[in-house]
Formats: structure tokens, C-alpha cells, sequence
């Protein structure tokens, strides 16, 4: 990809994780940078350079309540939630946060019948304990 649109997309991603965050405040919904987003933000102060998504994650109860919200309270003008229950022929174990009006097709998926917005990746994380030294 061409510096100059991955910039672009980069921008594009910022603004629908801003806005993701604004959505887990108003909604008291917790969670975490993930991967490289986590790295990118500590290492790079921004994005990984060379980086074409962003990923965020949260426990199962987060997740549970971000989806008895997101259907009411997501601004569908701004975007639309993909997952294995919500598009049909969705292949990843994960949900997709996608921005409205945009396409972003990786290589060899551009075979997937389903819309393919520019997204954020919605991560769950089963089974972490409570204690912070049994998580480590």
C-alpha cells in the first residue's frame, strides 16, 4: 500500500476509534488497546508505521453490553457492527466495527459477500481471572 493512503486510512481508523471511545464512555463500557494498536501507541506515540488496522479488546460481560447497546446507540449515519451473528457469511471470531461509505478490501478477500468498510477490529477476551497477578 502507498504511504500516502495508508496515512489516510490511518486517519480514517483514529476517527472511528475516537468515536468507539466516546461510545464505551457514554455507554460505562470497558476496554483496552490491543496488539499492534497497544504497541503503536506506547512505541510510535500513533500508529505503527506500516500498521493498516486497529484493534481494541475487552472481557466478555464488556462485549455482552456493548452489544445490547450498539444497535440503539451507534450512529448507523457513521457506522455499522459486523460479527459471526450479525453478517451473514462473516468469517472471523471477532466483530468489526466499520465505518458507513467506505471500502477497504485486503488482499484475497475480495471474494467475502458481505460490505467491507474501513474498520475496527472488537476483540473479546475469555477466562481472565480477577486477581491482577493470576492475569500476568
Amino acid at each position: 500500500m502507498e504511504n500516502n493512503i495508508l496515512k489516510q486510512l490511518q486517519k480514517v481508523e483514529l476517527e472511528i476509534l475516537k468515536d468507539f471511545h466516546d461510545f464505551c464512555i457514554k455507554n460505562n463500557i470497558k476496554y483496552s488497546l490491543y496488539a499492534g494498536t497497544a504497541l503503536g501507541a506506547v512505541r510510535h506515540k500513533g500508529f505503527i508505521p506500516w500498521d493498516d488496522d486497529a484493534d481494541v479488546i475487552m472481557n466478555r460481560e464488556a462485549y455482552q453490553k456493548f452489544l445490547s447497546v450498539v444497535d440503539k446507540e451507534l450512529d448507523s449515519t457513521k457506522f455499522y457492527f459486523q460479527d459471526l451473528n450479525r453478517t451473514q457469511g462473516y468469517r472471523w471470531g471477532y466483530g468489526k466495527l466499520r465505518r458507513v461509505n467506505s471500502e477497504f478490501i485486503r488482499l484475497n478477500q475480495e471474494y467475502m459477500p458481505y460490505q467491507q468498510g474501513i474498520f475496527l477490529d472488537v476483540f473479546v477476551c475469555d477466562n481472565v481471572p480477577d486477581n491482577y497477578l493470576l492475569r500476568c
